[in-house]
């Protein structure tokens, strides 16, 4: 038979494969699409060996996915993906499968963490304050919005003006533009001191009511609870409710429940968050019934005890405010602007935001009866008011941290105009990385707060003992000691906190973490006779776990006591000063897909210690977008006090005098680095103490001598004393980095544990598995089909990864071949 004669009829095979498909597919059925070369055979009047032959041709080219069973059933692959372009399936299925069982395992949520996208920029994390004064407020109310219940309901106090009502807008802000809420979730406000006068028609406006009970003789109508269903309910002034509506109100914090009036015997239950504000202090009685049912309380303190450098956000902020609103452009020189932050403002940001305005008031009014007009209107001390004058801050320090500022900012003017701002020195959003910065000195922990933290590590040593454990153990082995729902709640609680990412991989820390929990949930943990205060310090000093532990105790029944909050924040410090990154973390930064995460994979797999975090840069990306991404990453990477960047070439080395101005983060840069020279600079990294400048010298030195060498590891061995001899064809470095990548997918998504022991057999088998294909060779495997409808998921899994493995080689990965991979992991599956 002739090349046309066999093309043709290899396509008249192909087409009644596609035509069967289409028509099940047409038909809504579940089954899977599937036709046996007898059919086929029958059908074009073909002989069924040749139809056979044709078959397995277009199943080995890719075409075709084949259902193992008597008889072989198979399906088109091109009309598959077009009908459901976003799933994959695997080129060998088991017998008795349904289209449901891979079309719902494709299209069903992603897992939580992928949805959170918690580093993402937003104005909470912009406010004024949000740096130093508000940084423990905005951790706890991230945690609050973000949380899945809903029901961390927030109780913020401040006095007028701080900006109580800003701070529940940017919550809702934040949680809305983080998937916490769907973008549609409502935000009401409702002013309870106006509502006071009649308690009945407030009860009636916030529960709802019967057409009985409404005054109005209306119909029955929901209340704001209900309309702010799935979104926030934010009530300003609560300490002016009645003792009446505060009752009902204590029910719904502490049950999410409630009955509208005049049904008192149907129960309805709430997923709105609420937020609620007062100008009340902390402690006042107005206050006594309901703080205790708030999960989350925040205080916002007076300007008066905030920094120069916040008050300068402020005034940027107002300035920048009143040049949007009239189209105008302002300049603020230095002296003026000294004044500005020397002033005080009782009245909080309402003052300030009410002087900034009047002082460009009085600076216009004399701007138009001036000729010729100037194109920028100059703002000088004789336009501020006269009273502002007399009310300069007089706390100690306060002129030296003035001219601090001043001078690190190298200030003498800064102009606004409608579309943004800058200074004689640089853009506006330099600046504000600059004023966001805070001074060397409070990046190192003083030693009253090394005291605190050290006192409670104390205080938690008996529990972080008990729970560490000194043997391998698995996630099944969690679920059977702590029940499977407590383990899945703790993992999706930590996992809404970026920077305890890197506890996720590990069921040994989380032994620990639910050890501690669970002696809290059940009552275990007592505290002292008399309150020693050490977790209101601790809040301040572990920011993060903190944050995190408040958000971990909402799992309990009863109040928990800030000494039970005290000691599991001690254990997430722990875990996490032991699991995340190191003091200065190294971003590697290479062209090539997957090289740098490879590579710094393998780094940490050595030192044992997350220390490198390796990005890889796709073609076409543009240095803008770059430059976006890196600045991502170095702010979710920053420990405080600064990174090293790695990169592979040396037009890259002048990246950090891009991020700098992006990011207010030092960064220093080093060039053309290799592996062996990558693991030094790891080393060096972990020193304890060491400052960004001392580690970036000691690497160039290093460099220069030559000394950036590593002692041979057990894969260094196994590309020199085993694959290199025995492979052909194959690059053995190249095919452990690429097999490598793989395997880590694999078991990530199946839930194994790496260890050496499986690295070793899976890239071993593996490169040699390349090497035949490489050949046109392949193992045979013995009772096929009967394994892949035993392991199927297996299958699917391991083939999915190794498409990767088929790009990079030009292979294709046969269903025997995958069989024998998936031998290798099968005892380690949990």
């Amino acid at each position: 038979m002739s090349q046309a004669d066999r093309m043709n009829r290899q396509a008249r095979v192909l087409a009644a494969v596609q035509e069967n498909t289409q028509t099940v597919l047409n038909s809504s059925s579940n089954e899977l699409p599937g036709i046996h070369a007898g059919t086929i055979a029958e059908a074009l009047h073909m002989d069924r060996a040749n139809v056979a032959r044709e078959l397995n041709n277009l199943y080995r080219n890719g075409q075709l996915i084949k259902i193992q069973g008597k008889p072989t059933l198979y399906i088109c692959r091109s009309i598959l993906s077009k009908e459901y372009p976003k799933v994959f399936f695997p080129s060998t299925l088991p017998k008795g499968g349904r289209l449901l069982d891979y079309v719902s395992a494709s299209t069903q949520p992603q897992a939580p963490v992928q949805e959170q996208k918690l580093e993402t920029t937003s104005s909470l994390e912009t406010m004024a304050g949000a740096n130093k004064t508000l940084k423990s407020a905005i951790l706890h109310v991230k945690a609050a919005v973000m949380y899945p219940s809903h029901d961390l309901h927030v109780l913020i106090t401040g006095s007028i003006g701080v900006g109580k009502n800003i701070l529940a807008r940017e919550m809702y802000t934040y949680a809305v533009s983080n998937k916490g809420f769907a973008a549609d979730a409502p935000f009401i406000t409702i002013n309870c001191r106006e509502q006071s006068v009649s308690p009945q028609l407030f009860m009636n406006q916030i529960f709802g009511c019967t057409r009985d009970a409404s005054l109005k003789e209306e119909k029955a109508q929901k209340g704001l609870i209900e309309r702010a269903s799935g979104g926030i309910l934010c009530l300003i002034a609560i300490e002016c409710l009645p003792v009446t509506v505060q009752d009902a109100l204590i029910t719904l914090l502490e049950k999410n429940t409630y009955t509208r009036m005049g049904e008192a015997s149907v129960v309805r239950y709430s997923s709105a968050m609420i937020i609620a504000t007062s100008t009340e202090k902390p402690d006042s009685a107005a206050l006594a019934d309901l703080r205790q049912r708030f999960s989350v309380r925040i205080h916002i303190p007076d300007l008066s005890s905030w920094s120069l450098r916040e008050i300068a956000e402020l005034l940027i902020q107002a300035f920048q405010k009143e040049a949007a609103s009239t189209s105008l452009s302002f300049q603020v020189p230095r002296e003026t602007f000294a004044m500005l932050l020397r002033a005080s403002y009782p009245g909080n940001l309402g003052d300030l935001f009410s002087v900034v305005r009047m002082t460009c008031a009085m600076a216009v009014q004399e701007f138009f009866s001036t000729s010729p007009r100037p194109k920028t209107i100059e703002i000088s001390p004789r336009h501020l008011q006269p009273e502002l004058l007399s009310t300069v801050r007089e706390e100690p320090g306060c002129e030296e941290e003035l001219l601090q500022l001043l001078g690190e900012l190298e200030l003498e003017y800064l102009t606004f105009n409608p579309n943004g701002f800058f200074s004689n020195r640089l853009v506006a959003p330099q600046l504000l990385k600059l004023l966001h910065q805070e001074p060397e000195a409070s990046e190192r922990v003083g030693a009253e707060d090394a005291a605190v933290l050290s006192a409670a590590l104390t205080e938690a040593g008996p529990y972080i003992k008990k729970g560490i454990v000194s043997g391998e153990i698995t996630w099944r082995m969690l679920e059977k000691q702590f029940t499977k729902k407590l383990v899945q709640t703790v993992r999706e609680t930590v996992n809404r906190f970026p920077v305890f990412s890197s506890l996720g991989e590990s069921p040994e820390n989380f032994h620990l973490l639910l050890s501690c929990l669970s002696d809290i949930l059940q009552g275990r943990i007592l505290p002292p006779e008399q309150e020693h205060g050490i977790w209101q310090h601790l809040q301040r000093i572990c920011t993060f776990e903190a944050a995190c532990a408040v958000a971990l105790c909402q799992i309990a029944e009863r109040s928990i006591s800030d000494y039970e909050r005290m000691i599991l924040t001690a254990c997430l410090h722990k875990l996490r000063s032991h699991s995340e990154f190191c003091r200065i973390p190294i971003l590697l930064v290479f062209h090539g897909s997957g090289i740098a995460e490879a590579m710094a994979h393998y780094v940490n797999h050595v030192l044992e210690r997350a220390v490198v975090i390796g990005f890889s840069i796709p073609d076409g990306l543009s240095f803008n977008d770059l430059l976006k991404q890196l600045s991502e990453a170095v702010r979710r990477l920053d420990q405080g006090f600064g990174l090293l960047l790695a990169v592979d070439m040396e037009s890259l080395s002048g990246l950090h005098e891009y991020l700098l101005p992006l990011t207010g983060i030092q960064i220093k840069t080093v060039s053309d680095v290799s592996l062996p020279a990558l693991l030094s600079m790891a080393r060096l990294a972990l020193k304890e103490n060491i400052t960004l400048y001392e580690l970036h010298q000691e690497v160039g030195e290093s460099a220069q001598s030559g000394m950036m060498l590593t002692e041979p590891t057990f894969l260094n061995r196994m590309v020199n004393e085993i694959l290199t001899p025995s492979l052909t064809f194959l690059n053995p470095n190249k095919s452990i980095e690429a097999l490598s990548t793989a395997l880590d997918a694999v078991l990530k998504e199946l839930d194994i544990i790496k260890s050496n022991e499986i690295t070793v057999k899976f890239i071993f088998h593996g490169s040699h598995m390349l090497e035949r294909l490489i050949s046109g060779d392949s193992l045979k495997y013995d009772g096929l089909k009967a394994f892949v409808n035993e392991n199927g998921r297996l299958i699917a899994v391991i083939e999915k990864h190794m498409n990767y493995i088929s790009e990079v080689f030009g292979v294709s990965i046969p269903a025997n071949e995958l069989a024998y991979l998936a031998e290798i992991l099968l005892p380690y599956l949990p």
